[in-house]
Protein backbone atom coordinates (compact mmCIF):
# COMPACT_ATOMS: atom_id res chain seq x y z
CA UNK A 1 0.00 0.00 0.00
CA UNK A 2 1.23 3.30 -1.07
CA UNK A 3 1.72 5.89 2.46
CA UNK A 4 0.36 8.72 -0.09
CA UNK A 5 -3.00 7.66 -0.12
CA UNK A 6 -3.49 7.58 3.25
CA UNK A 7 -4.01 11.11 3.28
CA UNK A 8 -6.55 11.68 6.50
CA UNK A 9 -6.95 10.69 9.87
CA UNK A 10 -9.58 9.49 11.34
CA UNK A 11 -10.58 8.65 14.90
CA UNK A 12 -11.93 5.18 15.72
CA UNK A 13 -15.10 5.73 18.60
CA UNK A 14 -17.24 3.00 20.79
CA UNK A 15 -19.67 3.94 22.99
CA UNK A 16 -18.78 4.35 26.36
CA UNK A 17 -21.88 2.93 28.06
CA UNK A 18 -22.56 5.17 30.53
CA UNK A 19 -25.80 5.95 32.32
CA UNK A 20 -27.21 9.58 32.83
CA UNK A 21 -28.13 10.89 36.24
CA UNK A 22 -31.73 8.88 35.85
CA UNK A 23 -30.17 5.70 34.82
CA UNK A 24 -30.68 5.65 31.44
CA UNK A 25 -28.33 4.24 28.73
CA UNK A 26 -26.43 6.88 27.43
CA UNK A 27 -25.31 7.67 23.48
CA UNK A 28 -21.76 9.07 24.50
CA UNK A 29 -18.65 7.82 21.98
CA UNK A 30 -15.14 7.87 23.27
CA UNK A 31 -11.73 7.29 21.16
CA UNK A 32 -10.82 4.04 21.66
CA UNK A 33 -6.97 4.38 23.24
CA UNK A 34 -4.66 3.29 20.11
CA UNK A 35 -6.99 4.67 17.36
CA UNK A 36 -6.75 8.36 17.56
CA UNK A 37 -5.29 10.02 14.53
CA UNK A 38 -4.89 6.88 12.41
CA UNK A 39 -4.06 7.63 8.64
CA UNK A 40 -6.61 6.54 6.15
CA UNK A 41 -8.27 7.03 2.80
CA UNK A 42 -11.74 8.23 2.84
CA UNK A 43 -14.01 7.94 -0.50
CA UNK A 44 -17.06 8.20 -1.22
CA UNK A 45 -19.06 5.32 -2.55
CA UNK A 46 -22.41 6.12 -3.20
CA UNK A 47 -25.20 8.19 -2.00
CA UNK A 48 -28.97 8.00 -2.08
CA UNK A 49 -32.05 9.92 -0.67
CA UNK A 50 -35.46 8.08 0.47
CA UNK A 51 -38.81 9.18 1.97
CA UNK A 52 -38.71 8.23 5.26
CA UNK A 53 -41.08 9.07 8.94
CA UNK A 54 -42.40 12.57 6.39
CA UNK A 55 -39.03 13.71 5.52
CA UNK A 56 -36.38 13.24 3.08
CA UNK A 57 -33.17 11.16 4.06
CA UNK A 58 -29.69 11.20 2.39
CA UNK A 59 -27.64 8.91 3.46
CA UNK A 60 -23.74 8.66 1.77
CA UNK A 61 -21.94 5.21 1.72
CA UNK A 62 -18.09 5.53 2.41
CA UNK A 63 -14.96 3.55 1.59
CA UNK A 64 -12.36 4.08 4.64
CA UNK A 65 -8.75 2.26 3.75
CA UNK A 66 -6.53 2.11 6.59
CA UNK A 67 -3.40 -0.08 7.22
CA UNK A 68 -4.01 -3.97 8.30
CA UNK A 69 -5.04 -3.94 12.16
CA UNK A 70 -6.81 -6.50 13.74
CA UNK A 71 -8.56 -4.64 16.67
CA UNK A 72 -11.25 -2.40 14.16
CA UNK A 73 -14.43 -3.69 15.20
CA UNK A 74 -18.08 -3.29 13.47
CA UNK A 75 -19.29 -1.69 17.01
CA UNK A 76 -17.21 1.21 16.36
CA UNK A 77 -17.59 4.39 14.41
CA UNK A 78 -15.40 6.46 12.78
CA UNK A 79 -14.82 10.39 13.36
CA UNK A 80 -14.03 12.48 10.41
CA UNK A 81 -14.32 15.74 9.93
CA UNK A 82 -17.23 16.87 11.72
CA UNK A 83 -18.80 13.56 10.06
CA UNK A 84 -19.62 10.60 12.49
CA UNK A 85 -19.62 7.02 10.02
CA UNK A 86 -21.28 3.83 11.16
CA UNK A 87 -19.69 0.70 10.22
CA UNK A 88 -21.55 -1.16 8.39
CA UNK A 89 -20.31 -4.41 7.93
CA UNK A 90 -16.60 -6.56 9.00
CA UNK A 91 -13.62 -4.79 7.79
CA UNK A 92 -12.57 -6.20 4.86
CA UNK A 93 -8.79 -7.72 4.52
CA UNK A 94 -8.02 -6.81 0.66
CA UNK A 95 -6.76 -10.10 -0.92
CA UNK A 96 -5.69 -11.50 2.85
CA UNK A 97 -2.57 -9.78 2.74
CA UNK A 98 -2.44 -8.33 6.33
CA UNK A 99 -1.46 -5.13 4.36
CA UNK A 100 -4.53 -2.97 4.24
CA UNK A 101 -8.36 -3.15 5.81
CA UNK A 102 -11.43 -1.46 3.42
CA UNK A 103 -14.23 -0.36 6.35
CA UNK A 104 -17.77 0.20 4.50
CA UNK A 105 -19.35 3.08 6.29
CA UNK A 106 -23.19 5.04 6.49
CA UNK A 107 -22.97 8.43 7.15
CA UNK A 108 -26.78 9.95 7.70
CA UNK A 109 -27.38 13.78 7.01
CA UNK A 110 -31.25 14.17 8.47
Amino acid sequence: MRSGRLNTPVTFERKAGGKDQYGHPTDDWQPVPGLVDIWANVKPITGRERWASQHVTNTATLAVTIRYRDDITPDMRIAFGNMRLEIVGPPINVDNRNRELVITCEEDSN
